[in-house]
């Protein structure tokens, strides 16, 4: 197919082929280019990567599992903590109860202030888990050193909370 305009020759299926060359060149380094930088191709087992995304994937589960395991700890740690810590707080209420118990005791009658004295119930206190005991002694005809001494149970490990006072006779 030669047309002649204004006296020129003009071969359009030349330039056509050629065309067509370079873009089979182009479509096939393309191709290659495609395979060199990690693209997917058509074939994932023909460029030998095909387990790749698999074990990259069981190993972000696993960190993943490990980090969620900390922070499961972490949490279950501090509320063990918070009510060891609120347990502790009441024991030391309940003792310093105890020894409010004994002063009311000293101002109405000196010498009933003896071990367990201000306890209606026994060492028991009523509707809690933990105990109460209190120990007199006399330092002096005129001061009695007193030791309250709250237990209870957390966790199966016994705790105990120990508050000391001494009261002195200051009324006849």
């Amino acid at each position: 197919m030669k047309k002649i305009l204004n006296g020129r020759l003009k071969s359009r299926p030349r330039i056509l082929s050629c065309m067509v060359g370079e873009a089979d060149s182009f479509l096939h380094n393309a191709a290659l280019l495609d395979r060199r930088s990690g693209f997917a191709s058509p074939n994932p087992s023909a460029d030998g990567e095909g387990g790749q995304a698999l074990v990259e994937m069981i190993i972000s589960l696993t960190i993943l599992m490990l980090v969620l395991m900390g922070i499961t700890s972490a949490i279950t740690f501090g509320l063990a903590a918070v009510s060891e810590t609120s347990l502790n707080g009441q024991s030391v209420h309940l003792a310093q109860e105890g020894i409010e118990r004994a002063r009311v005791q000293r101002d109405q009658n000196w010498s009933g202030i003896v071990d367990n004295c201000c306890s209606s119930d026994g060492s028991v206190i009523a509707g809690t888990a933990f105990s109460r005991t209190i120990q007199v002694s006399d330092t002096s005809p005129d001061e009695k050193q007193i030791k309250i001494d709250v237990s209870w149970t957390s966790r199966g490990i016994a705790r105990t909370t120990t508050l000391v006072t001494v009261l002195t006779r200051w009324s006849n």
